[in-house]
């Protein structure tokens, strides 16, 4: 029997630093350029008058723009840091968090996959896969900042580092989530001791 990690909500200050992720801007997998047509849609105060689609606007009664922008589906992975240098209680917090960021990607109907290094890269797809193999996870790998760039050329997603104590570099690939204990250099997110994800 696998006991998962317990969930706890990510707070709405949280989601919204991660929107860019869970929405695909933060790898520019929208475009504002008008490549394509992907719809119509009403009409906002600073939208372009050249986009008004005016036959629309006339049928609906209210003015209507055509949307330019494709939303592709975002990927992004959660990578939790095993370094086996860590205590166990710290990877334990890890493995909240990260399931707690796992739950808010699927809530957000986002294309996610939950990626550590233990003595090889580990990779899993899937909400069960992913709680499974959190439930049984151990610190026995490097720490994540030495692995960070092999990981991205494997995933080529979007990286949720969830990490120890160590640091995470400064990439627009990245999104870190470090102990609320290590964050002297005031990142975004943070989580407790009880797993917890938090604005900073």
């Amino acid at each position: 029997i696998a006991i998962w990690p317990r969930i706890t909500p990510v707070p709405k200050a949280a989601l919204a630093y991660l929107a860019p992720a869970l929405d695909g801007r933060a790898e520019g997998h929208r475009t504002r350029e008008a490549v394509e047509l992907y719809g119509v849609r009403d009409y906002r105060p600073g939208d372009n008058l050249a986009h008004i689609h005016w036959k629309s606007s006339a049928r609906r009664g209210a003015l209507v723009v055509r949307e330019f922008e494709r939303p592709v589906d975002p990927r992004v992975a959660v990578v939790i840091d095993l370094d086996r240098t860590q205590p166990s209680a710290q990877l334990d917090a890890a493995a909240r968090a990260a399931a707690s960021l796992l739950w808010a990607a699927r809530d957000a109907r986002v294309d996610v996959t939950l990626v550590a290094w233990d003595e090889q890269f580990v990779e899993r797809r899937g909400w069960e896969s992913a709680m499974d193999w959190l439930a049984g996870a151990a610190p026995s790998g490097p720490p994540v900042r030495q692995v960070l760039a092999a990981i991205h050329e494997r995933t080529q997603r979007h990286l949720i580092v969830v990490a120890s104590s160590s640091p995470v570099p400064a990439l627009p690939w990245v999104t870190p989530v470090v102990p609320a204990q290590a964050a002297g250099t005031n990142p975004a997110l943070v989580y407790t001791p009880e797993g917890t994800v938090q604005a900073w």
